[in-house]
């Protein structure tokens, strides 16, 4: 590749020579001064041009990148959420609505009671379920998810965190400083 491009380089250079000489015999150097203006004025439209096109290509290029970039890290959050088993079982009771152990668990949180070793690791869990989500409004909150991004994958699962299905979630996002998700589930309560 870079020896055509040299070699078109050192054609066109001996065009132009070859032509100027040409015109210089033929018309005399006041004609190819004028000449010689000419095509410069030309030249640098033509660059001109090139920079401009090429800036374009590269805003094209880097947009595209940028999409390609997101998309993957969002299969990462998506994976992360369904195919992980991280979130499995907290998933899972807020889906079937059997809520009365989370609900529970808030409440001794609340009281400040002792959690057994297993109460613990349950509520670590919802907890970290919390977090997940907290990450997602964050994201959107500095612009780099969108209602769209968001709503087209998490719909379901942040609307079973609003307070008309599980008002004592909602209670625990204020009081614990889950301050992005909060917002965003205000999107979902309307």
């Amino acid at each position: 590749m870079f020896k055509f491009g040299a070699v078109f380089c050192l054609l066109v250079l001996l065009v132009a020579i070859g032509s100027g000489y040409g015109i210089h015999l033929r018309l005399g150097s006041e004609s190819l001064n004028a000449w010689g203006a000419y095509l410069s004025g030309c030249g640098a439209l033509a660059l001109a041009l090139a920079a401009i096109v090429a800036g374009f290509l590269a805003i094209s290029d880097y947009r595209t990148r940028v999409l390609a970039e997101k998309s993957k890290w969002f299969l990462q959050l998506y994976e992360k959420l369904f195919e992980g088993g991280q979130f499995k079982d907290v998933r899972r009771k807020l889906d079937y609505g059997d809520t009365d152990e989370i609900k529970m668990l808030i409440q001794h949180d609340e009281q400040s009671l002792e959690f057994t070793e297993a109460q613990q690791a349950k509520f670590d869990a919802f907890t970290d379920y919390l977090n997940f989500f907290e990450f997602i409004a964050r994201l959107k909150e500095i612009g780099q998810l969108t209602s769209d991004d968001i709503n087209a994958t998490f719909n379901y699962y942040l609307f079973l965190l609003t307070k008309p299905r599980n008002p004592e979630i909602r209670r625990y996002l204020k009081k614990e400083g889950f301050e992005n998700l909060d917002k965003l589930l205000l999107e979902y309560e309307s």
